[in-house]
């Protein structure tokens, strides 16, 4: 599989082959059917989705960087609330800004707390199918991942399932929040209940200057251990 999206990327790559540096908005839509059994949270959690599918993030990069940020938007809304709209972002989008950096093999994230969290860039361990969709101009690929994490109830280890779809006619391997590693630019992001979807897609053969989150950083490691330690784990 990974020799057929080779030639596809060989075949379709050509306008892009010298291009630099590119960006793509997101938009978000949640699952319909996420938290059937909210119970008397059935109305908060319905309009915390409908702050979620308002929002929109931006991906820019160029050939050995990417940065994911959320777009601040004036509202004209009265009820518009800043703070629900944080809840939002921190129960179902991207809580955190992500910044890659393929040079020095690190990613930056920075949430609420302004904490910029380190770590080294992991592989990911990509499934890569055969399932393909046109996606606006781009044919698009599916791939899968088992994202790996220990539950605050059980302490046991579970798997949240991520579905990526991604055009190698654009051979950036980026993509929303934490997600990267694919032979093109994911276009389309399952992640538990939110799917993001990209619009206004550019690249450019300018080259574009990505700038990293200004300040100390902590490493994840330093960071999780603080953060079991206030949660009394």
């Amino acid at each position: 599989m990974k020799k057929a999206i080779y030639l596809v990327t060989m075949l379709f790559t050509t306008n892009y082959f010298y291009a630099q540096s590119g960006q793509a908005e997101y938009i978000i839509k949640m699952n319909a059917l996420s938290y059937p059994n909210a119970g008397k949270y059935e109305e908060r959690i319905e309009k915390m989705k409908e702050y979620a599918n308002n929002q929109k993030f931006e991906l820019i990069f160029n050939k050995s960087q990417s940065s994911f940020k959320y777009i601040e938007s004036l509202n004209s809304d009265p009820n518009f609330s800043e703070t629900e709209n944080k809840i939002a972002r921190a129960a179902f989008t991207a809580s955190s800004d992500f910044y890659y950096d393929n040079l020095r093999n690190i990613e930056i994230s920075q949430g609420r707390d302004k904490v910029l969290i380190e770590k080294k860039n992991a592989k990911v361990a990509w499934i890569i199918s055969t399932d393909s969709k046109m996606i606006g101009d781009y044919l698009c690929y599916k791939a899968t991942y088992q994202e790996p994490y220990v539950s605050r109830r059980s302490g046991q280890k579970n798997y949240t399932n991520v579905v990526a779809w991604f055009a190698p006619m654009l051979p950036y391997g980026y993509g929303p929040v934490q997600f990267y590693g694919l032979p093109g630019l994911i276009l389309e992001l399952q992640y538990k209940n939110t799917t993001y979807f990209a619009t206004n897609i550019k690249v450019s053969n300018a080259s574009r200057t990505i700038y990293s989150p200004k300040g100390k950083t902590v490493s994840k490691e330093e960071y999780d251990k603080k953060l079991r330690e206030q949660m009394g784990m």
